[in-house]
């Protein structure tokens, strides 16, 4: 779909609007199942099963941002807002408690600059 829209070809709204339904409503949900029926401890399938809901939610914003539809900016900036304030904090606390902790706080460094630099691209005054 991005090299169909990327040389404006016949369908690339198409592949991209079909490929992200995919991802949403077929991929992520099969991901938590198996998290869910994998990891031993509740706390695990919780954490996990949130970032793929915000992951979701966030690329369901990018489609909407492509497609030029409404509420994509709020989409996407409250798919963040949930990683940074919720998910972070969440991670870091549960698993600072029971794994390694310079793992989870090289983890938690990384998401938390992937997610202010993506909170960057925001301009707020909109909201």
């Amino acid at each position: 779909g991005n090299i169909f829209k990327t040389f404006h070809l016949p369908g690339a709204s198409v592949l991209i609007c079909l490929s992200v339904f995919i991802f949403v409503l077929i991929f992520a949900p099969l991901m938590i199942k198996k998290t869910i029926l994998s990891e031993k401890k509740t706390i695990d399938k919780l954490i996990i099963t949130f970032g793929n809901i915000i992951v979701a939610s966030f690329i369901t914003g990018v489609l909407f941002k492509v497609m030029h539809w409404p509420y994509a900016t709020k989409l996407m900036f409250g798919s963040i807002s949930l990683l940074i304030f919720g998910l972070i904090p969440f991670y870091f606390i549960m698993k600072l408690k029971n794994t390694n902790r310079f793992e989870t706080i090289v983890n938690c460094v990384y998401i938390m600059i992937f997610g202010g630099m993506l909170y960057t691209l925001f301009d707020l005054s909109n909201l």
